[in-house]
């Protein structure tokens, strides 16, 4: 195992996260190699997988235990205000968005770096739909992050890690690891 001093200061966070994915640990092999086929990103609308057609409301579904998992992280913690950092722009995936309140507070965002939790999870939205990369991190306590990787990868950082695992699985059938 890795010590503290021995990890680069900048992803040290890493050493206190915990994940939060969709993906059923039962359909990955020993390897850790999920077997499944399954939709990994907001493109996927309207591919098949095993058998049946991702539609936007099938999606919509999942995106919206993804976004109240990250509100719940965060008002679980008491935080109030949320720093996002480490932002970057994709302007040209804006239009696959496909809703007229992200598109307007996206343009909103480009002054932003402070926002509410309800922005914060409207954040998480353009996150997951392509249009946005950054990490969200609680203004008054940096140790309470989310942190977002590919194909719906998220990582939470909180200073009561067992507690919230629990409710992320338990009310919203997310998987933890």
């Amino acid at each position: 195992m890795l010590q503290s001093h021995e990890v680069p200061k900048q992803d040290r966070w890493r050493l206190s996260a915990f994940r939060v994915v969709k993906y059923n640990p039962k359909f990955r092999n020993d390897q850790g190699h999920y077997m499944k086929n399954e939709w990994s990103d907001f493109s996927d609308i309207g591919s098949e997988f095993d058998g049946q057609i991702l539609t936007f409301e099938e999606y919509l579904m999942v995106e919206n235990l993804y976004v109240q998992a990250v509100e719940y992280l965060f008002k679980a913690n008491n935080c109030t205000k949320v720093q996002i950092t480490s932002r970057h722009f994709f302007t040209e995936d804006l239009p696959r968005v496909r809703d007229p309140e992200l598109i307007e507070f996206y343009d909103k965002l480009l002054h932003k770096r402070t926002v509410s939790v309800y922005e914060a999870m409207l954040t998480t939205k353009l996150v997951l739909r392509g249009a946005l990369s950054c990490q969200l991190q609680c203004k008054n306590n940096r140790h309470i992050a989310v942190r977002f990787s590919y194909e719906y990868y998220m990582y939470f950082n909180t200073p009561k890690p067992d507690i919230i695992r629990r409710e992320i699985e338990d009310r919203f059938g997310l998987f933890t690891r």
